[in-house]
This record gives structure tokens, sequence and C-alpha cells, in this order.
């Protein structure tokens, strides 16, 4: 008898049906109490338990959108960032957070968020290197880069926006290093060393080669005292 190929757990439905899904139970059922699969099923818009609904409660969970107890369900504090959120980057996060919960997602975001996208045959990845059985790979690999879209860590290549597991401060400061330095650039007659968190920058003048010397941060402050100096020697040469 031919052995049947097991798989490991993957979301069996994308991260905007699985909200979708956590909206209608919500309206249906409110946010608070434990439900048995069929009032989920109910809710969710099915007369009846199916291997599909199953699959659907089952990625609510590993998205951590539902929380499961014995033959209970009930919605977990992070679904109500999503049904209830204080503000719009409330909601965001959440979503961001859902689409990086599953164990599957997780590995394979911290695998290649350095090298900025997935690759391209991430279905024969999956198979082969984190035990998606092969009949389950295309799917599983649809689902999570659907995911990513929606969660807007992914574009529709594959490429991140940016590493999911980095705080929205790091990002930003991320962001405004590589501003700044954008800002210094002129060209390549521009020469960049970096030394003990230092950041040493030369470039030539009509009359000689300038050196300027500036910490690995730099704050916006700093650069309004930096055009401050400039305009000092601009009186100067006057």
């Amino acid at each position: 008898m031919r052995k049947v190929e097991r798989s490991k757990a993957y979301p069996g439905t994308n991260l905007e049906d699985s909200i979708n899904n956590l909206k209608n139970i919500k309206k249906a059922l409110g946010i608070s109490g434990s439900f048995d699969r069929k009032s989920f099923a109910q809710a969710m818009g099915y007369n009846k338990e199916t291997s599909k609904v199953s699959r659907e409660i089952a990625a609510l969970v590993q998205f951590g959108l539902l929380e499961k107890q014995g033959n209970l369900y009930s919605l977990s504090k992070e679904s109500k960032k999503i049904t209830n959120p204080v503000n719009e980057n409330e909601e965001k996060e959440a979503i961001i957070e859902a689409f990086r919960k599953p164990k599957l997602y997780s590995d394979v975001i911290e695998q290649f968020s350095n090298e900025k996208e997935l690759p391209s045959k991430l279905s024969t990845h999956l198979h082969r290197f984190h035990g998606i059985a092969e009949n389950a790979s295309e799917n599983a690999a649809k689902f999570l880069c659907e995911s990513g879209v929606y969660a807007n860590v992914l574009d529709q290549d594959g490429k991140f926006f940016f590493d999911p597991f980095k705080t929205s401060i790091q990002q930003e400061e991320e962001s405004e290093d590589t501003s700044q330095s954008k800002e210094y650039e002129n060209g390549k007659n521009i020469s960049e060393e970096i030394t003990k968190g230092d950041r040493t920058y030369s470039f030539p003048l009509a009359n000689g080669m300038a050196l300027m010397k500036l910490p690995g941060k730099i704050t916006k402050k700093d650069l309004e005292i930096i055009k401050g100096q400039i305009s000092i020697l601009e009186i100067e040469l006057e």
C-alpha cells in the first residue's frame, strides 16, 4: 500500500478571507463567549460543518484570531484590535501580526526577509524544506503570498516592503537613515567610511577635499544644526 504523504500545518485559506470570517463571527455572535464549531459555521454563512469550514476555522486559530479550549472557540484579544481597533494604525499592526503568526509563515519570513523577496518557486521550497506535502504546496504558497499582499508586507511579485519582524519605530529609523544618507550623496564623488559607529564622508571641492565626520545615527535636528553651520560659512565668505 502506498504511504500517504502527510503535510505540516498551514492556514487553509488566506488572511483576508479569515478576517472576513472573523468579522462575520463577531457580527453574529458578539466579541465575548465561547462557541462550538457548528455555531461558528453558521456565523460564517454555512449550513453545516464541512471540511472547508474546518480548514477556515483552523486558519483563524493559526492566524491567532481565535482561541481554542477543548471543543469550544472564542475570539482572541488580538482579534479585537481588528474588529474594534482604537485607530487605523492598531488595525494595521494587528493584521501584520496575524500574518506572521502561523509557524510556517514566520519561518519563511525569517528566512527570506533579508533577501527582500520570496523564492520564485515558493511551492517547491515549502515542500522540500518545510514539510508541506507536494500536493498541498501550491495552495500553501498561494495563501502565504495572498496573505502577505493583504497585510501590505509583500508586493504582487513576492518582494518585501519591509521586515515584518521589526517594529514600526525600527522601520521609521531605518527609513530616516536611508533618506539622510541620500541627502549627503552626490553621484560617485562622495566616499563613505563607517568606523566605530561613526560615518566619515569625503568629497572634492574646487581647491581640495572636504571631510565630514558624523555619528552613526543622525536626526532631523542634527541636519538643521549642520545647515546652520553652513549658513555661518556663507556669511564668513561674503
